[in-house]
């Protein structure tokens, strides 16, 4: 079913860098590509980034390398 789904990037200090997805998705396989800016579209540093997505009752954090 139809469930609100949000994707936000954070960085080791625990600073929202952006959200990439806010909105109700329904159910399926959906991608989404992060271009390595920030919520300004400013280009953010090379370094360890964490993206969060919450879809429904799901939720995971996991760690992602943005290389440069």
């Amino acid at each position: 079913e139809t469930a609100p789904v949000r994707i936000e990037i954070f960085d080791t200090g625990g600073r929202r860098v952006r959200a990439l997805v806010d909105e109700d998705q329904p159910p399926g396989y959906h991608t989404e590509r992060w271009d390595g800016r920030n919520a300004a579209g400013d280009m953010v540093a090379s370094g360890i980034y964490f993206y969060r997505i919450q879809a429904g009752d799901f939720k995971s954090t996991r760690k992602m390398v943005l290389v440069r």
